[in-house]
């Protein structure tokens, strides 16, 4: 899908109307009628189709070519999502472990049910996937997720590493949170808090004051 600005879209309609193609008015009114959002004109194919049935197919080319020129004089806008940034979870312990003896960091360990888990769904929502969290777990930790669902394709090895960590670090329920030390010393245990991702943070750095 194209999306043209006002500016433009008054511009390509003004072309149109300077071409002797068919239906060139129903083509503009068309464009005009679509509703405005973040104050772009989308034109869909939808109504480039509707517009060209019944054209000869000299004139559907020539009215393709004509959008072309248009654009290639007048530029178009394409809004492309924005890059948002995530936690760079490790799901090996392993691999995680050997990360922060590198790094010397601390250990964010996730033990979560995130298919199915209300309160792990919830944590999710209004802590780990906010911008100032993010930032915050991938600059001072090294996060792992150890997850438990119930619908995704999860490989059997996976699971028995899972079950047995969860087993060895006595998890009673999800979400669970464990801060870990590079020599597997755990700090701290917390779960799901209220007050957002600010709180969270807060009690974080209480814990990594400690450690220090």
């Amino acid at each position: 899908m194209l999306i043209l600005s006002k500016h433009k879209t008054d511009w390509f309609c003004a072309f149109l109307y300077a071409k002797p193609l068919i239906k060139q008015k129903k083509m503009c009114e068309s464009i005009s009628s679509i509703p405005l959002s973040n104050k772009t004109h989308f034109l869909s194919y939808k109504i480039l189709i509707q517009n060209l049935t019944g054209f000869s197919k000299m004139k559907q080319i020539s009215f393709i070519v004509a959008i072309i020129i248009t654009l290639s004089i007048f530029g178009f806008t394409y809004q492309f999502p924005t890059d948002k940034e995530e936690i760079k979870w490790e799901t090996d312990f392993d691999a995680a472990l050997k990360i922060a003896k590198k790094e010397n960091k601390e250990i964010f360990i996730l033990f979560t049910g995130s298919d199915w888990c209300y309160w792990c769904k919830k944590l999710d929502g209004e802590v780990f996937s906010k911008e100032d969290f993010t930032k915050y777990a991938n600059e001072n930790f090294v996060c792992l997720k150890l997850d438990f669902p119930r619908k995704s394709n999860q490989t059997q090895a996976e699971k028995e590493k899972n079950s047995a960590l969860a087993q060895q670090y006595r998890i009673q329920g999800f979400p669970t949170v464990l801060i870990m030390s590079s020599k597997k010393e755990v700090l701290h245990e917390t779960g799901y808090q209220s007050g957002g991702s600010k709180n969270y943070i807060e009690q974080l750095n209480k814990v990594l004051s400690k450690s220090k």
